[in-house]
């Protein structure tokens, strides 16, 4: 009798109790096909943007993000090349139009021996956003788009405290840093 009490209660819980959605983050390619992980621990970076003005206003916000955030919060090695070569995991730039403010695109998915990684990432902000975002917009937005460049989808409200949820401060949630030191 006090099995099928509690097989009832457990029903009836379900039933009136409203769903709660699942926090969580789109990481890696079956989750997420358009940012697979990236390739390694190690995770090289550069800018080529040729504007002085736009560099200025992004250069320090991307490498402190990169270093602080993922470099110094994560498994992740982060580190500055002086300029592009064959070793660059992730490059950014500024560019007329995007996809929004900010977008990262895979630009060589390595197919073997380590099959639907990434080995280079494309970042571009849009130039009128990077002149009139505020410093923490420009922290979210090298954040979050640095963020796709290790293998993070967009992801669900998590309280808005991680960069990939939009967070308010452009820094990793304990939940995010978790991701990457499982993949790492």
């Amino acid at each position: 009798m006090r099995r099928r009490i509690a097989v009832f209660v457990y029903a009836l819980l379900v039933l009136v109790l409203p769903a709660v959605p699942a926090i969580g983050h789109g990481f890696g390619l079956s989750a997420n096909p358009d940012h697979p992980v990236a390739d390694s621990f190690f995770h090289t970076y550069v800018s080529v943007e040729a504007n002085e003005y736009h560099e200025g206003l992004m250069e320090g916000v991307f490498i402190s993000r990169m270093e602080d955030q993922y470099g110094a919060r994560t498994d992740m090695a982060a580190y500055r090349l002086s300029s592009y070569d064959s070793t660059v995991d992730a490059y950014w730039y500024a560019t007329p139009v995007t996809y929004g403010v900010a977008d990262a695109t895979c630009m060589d998915l390595d197919t073997a021996p380590n099959p639907d990684q990434c080995r280079r990432t494309r970042i571009r902000f849009e130039e009128a956003w990077l002149e009139s975002a505020s410093l923490n917009q420009r922290r979210q937005g090298a954040c979050h788009e640095i963020g796709h460049s290790v293998g993070f989808d967009d992801s669900v409200p998590e309280h808005q405290t991680g960069c990939m949820s939009n967070g308010p401060n452009g820094t990793l949630s304990s939940h995010e840093i978790g991701h990457i030191n499982a993949q790492w």
